[in-house]
């Protein structure tokens, strides 16, 4: 009503709802941006941990009895049989799974439970703390967007091995990026330790661990850490070393074990690839293309233009993370099934959600991530 009592005009009143509505976008604009706006400062270890073992304990693997003498539990035996006899892996044992490949081997036997159960707890808590530590570096949307993508899909991976310890690289691979002094130091530890054991368990981990080790390296002998850089190479080779001889195995053996290991798996897709669905090979490659995509956008958008060799560390953060990604895309489109694409569907958007964490100098280009 007006103040002569009259209706006021259709213009009027619809500039009115306009103004509101537009107020309420507003509001609500700026609230999401808050909540995606990471916090500030150093973020409180105890709610990451507590966080860290809900995480371990949904997504912890847990062997189950063979349910029949096939081809995937007849692997499983003889890592079993080849640990408690003490076999020499590369000489009496060829395989892509190394002495404590059995660790990880999706089917238990008698004598073999109760340590492939402890072994799994403790890489699940490891890895869920690292991706707690990751996510707490994030706004609440992305927080939970990050944990709730991996705990809800990594469930229904199985067996789920492979993208526990992928994921484990990345999150501690960042954590030693953008953590700084004793919380660096602690991250770079985890991130040897784990990479050490993936290793000894699997050679084509080696790769990837040793690939990871020695970016983060790089990384940080540019930014000014070098002796942080050196001694994370060395700890990795001399884990890698002091691991495989408490293993029982013998030195000599460990240069046959990598080369025919390296054999096996380059000719891995050869022998048991499968093309699979062409629709789901097409939505993992367009996956794929978009993840490099944000992985570009955000690696190429982190860090001050004036900090030390500000492009080196990009192209070092590019080229790592792109390794993981495409390692992960292949390790899917070998065998397009269920229990191989699914690790892509899982690991695209952890990836994308946890480069948040990097600290970003360019906002038009993070936004466009």
């Amino acid at each position: 009503m007006t103040q002569d009592g009259s209706e006021p005009p259709p213009s009027e009143e619809l500039a009115g709802q306009n103004r509101r509505a537009t107020g309420w976008l507003t509001i609500c604009r700026d609230k999401l941006l808050t909540a995606c706006r990471p916090p500030s400062g150093e973020p409180n270890l105890w709610p990451a941990l507590i966080a860290a073992i809900s995480v371990a304990l949904v997504v912890l693997a847990l062997p189950v009895a063979p349910p029949d003498l096939g081809i995937d539990p007849a692997w499983c035996a003889v890592l079993n049989w080849a640990h408690e006899r003490g076999l020499q892996f590369g000489r009496d044992i060829v395989f892509t799974y190394g002495p404590l490949g059995f660790l990880l081997a999706p089917y238990y036997f008698a004598r073999s439970a109760s340590t492939i159960v402890l072994a799994n707890a403790a890489l699940c808590a490891q890895v869920g703390l690292g991706l707690c530590l990751v996510a707490w570096r994030l706004g609440w949307a992305s927080r939970c967007g990050l944990l709730g993508i991996f705990v809800l899909e990594s469930a229904n991976v199985e067996p789920r091995a492979d993208l526990v310890l992928e994921v484990g690289f990345l999150c501690w691979g960042l954590l030693c990026v953008v953590e700084s002094g004793r919380r660096r130091r602690l991250c770079a530890a985890n991130l040897v330790v784990l990479a050490a054991f993936a290793a000894l368990a699997k050679v084509t981990y080696l790769f990837v661990g040793g690939f990871s080790i020695c970016a983060i390296a790089l990384y940080l002998r540019a930014s000014g850490e070098r002796w942080l850089g050196s001694v994370m190479l060395l700890g990795f080779a001399g884990a890698l070393v002091l691991g495989w001889l408490a293993c029982g195995q013998a030195l000599a053996h460990l240069g046959s074990f990598l080369l025919n290991g390296f054999l096996i798996s380059r000719d891995y897709d050869q022998a048991s690839g499968m093309e699979g669905l062409p629709m789901l090979r097409l939505e993992a490659l367009v996956l794929g293309l978009l993840a490099f995509a944000t992985v570009l956008l955000w690696t190429l958008s982190t860090l001050d233009p004036s900090a030390r060799h500000a492009r080196w560390r990009r192209a070092t953060l590019l080229g790592w993370v792109a390794g993981l990604l495409f390692v992960v895309w292949k390790h899917s489109m070998v065998r397009v099934d269920r229990s191989h694409t699914i690790e892509l569907l899982v690991f695209a958007p952890v990836v994308t959600l946890a480069l948040e964490a990097l600290p970003g100098a360019l906002p038009k280009a993070r936004r466009a991530a």
